[in-house]
């Protein structure tokens, strides 16, 4: 018996709406490029596993961490390593992937990246609130200077 996968997958993409394929597309690319990462990355850490392990794995986080880019991760990890993530408590992997575990270090990672987003915003409105008060005081000491010579003659 023959299976058609190409008509098998027309077939089920047929009922799906315009926006559901475009979603299901996207799915599939971000799933295919956290597979990808972490079956590189995660050796890297002595986290062995099997193929369906790392496709757990990657499933869990694209399902779950929707805003994370792919590289993200993998800077995620770089700063767990160098003990830079605000963690709770000593994070171990025991050399198999613990979606707990991968789960925490993600999490820790997006509310470091948060605090630094934040960091920059608040920056951007600080030197926007100067500039904001420079305008307005040039435009005062314009109108004093235009002003001047009749405010000394009534003096």
């Amino acid at each position: 018996m023959s299976t058609n996968l190409p008509a098998i997958a027309a077939k089920t993409n047929s009922n799906l709406s315009h926006v559901e394929r475009i979603v299901k597309l996207g799915f599939q690319s971000a799933y295919s490029q956290v597979y990808n990462l972490i079956t590189v990355l995660f050796p890297l850490y002595g986290i062995d596993g099997a193929k369906e392990y790392y496709m757990e794995s990657a499933d869990h986080i694209v399902r779950n961490y929707k805003l994370l880019a792919p590289e993200e991760i993998k800077t995620a990890f770089e700063l767990f390593s160098c003990q830079q993530l605000d963690l709770d408590e000593d994070i171990k992997f025991y050399g198999k992937v613990n979606l707990h575990t991968l789960g925490k270090i993600i999490t820790a990672y997006m509310l470091y990246r948060n605090k630094i987003t934040y960091q920059i915003d608040k920056e951007k409105q600080d030197k926007l609130e100067q500039e904001i008060l420079d305008k307005k005081r040039e435009i005062s000491s314009r109108e004093y200077d235009r002003d001047f010579e009749n405010k000394l003659k009534n003096f």
